[in-house]
């Protein structure tokens, strides 16, 4: 076990879990070509670290703070990850929603002059939001900036 490489799923945002939770079923439901039982428990385990992170999980805020570690300096860093990787993960949903697509993005920001980003705070999440929207008004209107 001590040899086994890391869990390659562990840190992935839940957008490319759900879309590897997904293909694992096809490949599940299929039956037509092997799926390592390891690799599964991996993506298994990732997605579980998401719906509930106890405290016996390795490495989890509520294990280093059972280790020793301040209660703030354990949960601090895994609270401002979340943020980013809920606003991240939102932002691709509102594009999405938008319908639209890389290159919609890459076409807005270079008539406008203006990038999308990644927000990292509400404010900022809100203005990334508003940037959108007038990329789908651009969009729908036919004009590449508005």
């Amino acid at each position: 076990m001590a040899a086994d490489p890391p869990n390659p799923y562990r840190d992935l945002p839940l957008r490319e879990i759900f879309a590897a939770l997904n293909e694992r079923a096809g490949e599940l439901l299929k039956g037509d070509k092997p799926v390592g039982r390891r690799d599964t428990a991996y993506l298994l385990l990732a997605a579980s670290k998401w719906i509930d992170d106890r405290a016996a999980s390795i490495g989890s805020p509520a294990h280093q703070v059972r280790q020793g570690t301040p209660v703030p300096d354990a949960f601090l860093p895994e609270y401002q990850h979340g943020l980013r990787t809920l606003r991240y993960y939102e932002l691709q949903r509102a594009r999405d929603a938008a319908g639209l697509d890389h290159d919609a993005v890459l076409a807005h920001q270079k008539a406008t002059g203006t990038l999308l980003g990644q927000p990292a705070t509400d404010d900022e999440f809100r203005a990334a939001l508003e940037w959108l929207e007038a990329a789908r008004r651009g969009r729908a209107s036919g004009a590449p900036g508005e």
